[in-house]
């Protein structure tokens, strides 16, 4: 973690919550570090890393550590231990209660002619009006490219498994589990990501991955494979809901006494319900058919 301060070079001092340290940097054309310090005792450390999982376009993710009530020593065997569920076969499900196949709506934000939605990242209403609201506010949408939210209608087996980190086009997925449909709550606010729990509170994302996409019900009812496209139901531009139905406002919007988003939640499914203005419609501009 502290391999590159042999390479720092010291930047004068700062204070973190009142406490004089010296600032020590280090740039590289993969990253930009820096840690205050008072000795040997961290104060705060900033992260400037640029790169990209697998299929996303590159930018810059940055994070600030304030270190507090710091113990030096090693470190207890417990704190280091991995997590069982690291070992064997990757944690599934069991059935939904509503049964082991069922039916769902599904909804992607993406840019204009990608449509094939094998390894990609989906999710429900709730949950992709949340990550809609927070990439749009990000100023993410323009840079990923994405112009259009698809709805579509899936046939799944509810033996969920890892949510799984899918980008690019032609979709990569990062997980060790590429057969099950993931499925974890929104941002994964929730023990275990989410995964097997009841996340009508939060929403849920699903990934989608290409190796368990069948070509047919039958392959679906007999175990070959996890996921079946019904249909694309509609599809329409980014900007209706965001920007003429007034979905951007309602993404700041909070109250306590009702779920989260949901302001901007209704916006967002208006949006699909109809194509009529009046009733918060947006027009579906068409795309492939299954």
């Amino acid at each position: 973690m502290w391999a590159w301060l042999n390479d720092a070079y010291f930047a004068g001092t700062d204070s973190v919550n009142g406490t004089e340290c010296n600032v020590w940097n280090f740039t590289s054309v993969k990253a930009n570090l820096s840690l205050c310090a008072v000795g040997d005792m961290p104060l705060r450390y900033f992260t400037q890393t640029y790169g990209a999982l697998p299929g996303a376009n590159v930018s810059a993710q940055s994070t600030t550590a304030i270190f507090k009530n710091v113990t030096v020593g090693p470190p207890s065997s417990s704190d280091i231990e991995v997590p069982k569920t690291c070992y064997g076969k990757p944690m599934v499900c069991d059935e939904d209660p509503g049964g082991r196949y069922l039916s769902k709506d599904f909804f992607i934000a993406h840019p204009e002619d990608k449509f094939n939605i094998s390894n990609q990242d989906l999710a429900d209403v709730l949950g992709d009006t949340i990550f809609t609201c927070v990439d749009v506010i990000r100023n993410n949408t323009q840079k990923d490219e994405y112009s259009l939210i698809s709805h579509y209608r899936i046939s799944l087996d509810t033996r969920y498994g890892i949510y799984a980190l899918c980008n690019g086009y032609p979709g990569q997925c990062i997980e060790r589990d590429l057969f099950h449909v993931g499925r974890e709550a929104a941002f994964g606010f929730k023990d275990l990501a989410g995964q097997c729990a009841n996340n009508s509170d939060i929403g849920n994302w699903y990934s989608m991955p290409s190796a368990g996409r069948c070509e047919s019900r039958a392959q679906l009812m007999d175990g070959t494979c996890t996921w079946l496209i019904e249909e694309r139901v509609k599809t329409i531009n980014l900007t209706c809901p965001f920007e003429e139905r007034g979905m951007l406002k309602a993404c700041y919007e909070y109250d306590p006494k009702k779920p989260v988003f949901d302001a901007a939640r209704i916006i967002f499914e208006n949006s699909f319900a109809s194509e009529d203005p009046a009733k918060g419609g947006c027009k579906d501009l068409g795309g492939p058919t299954f």
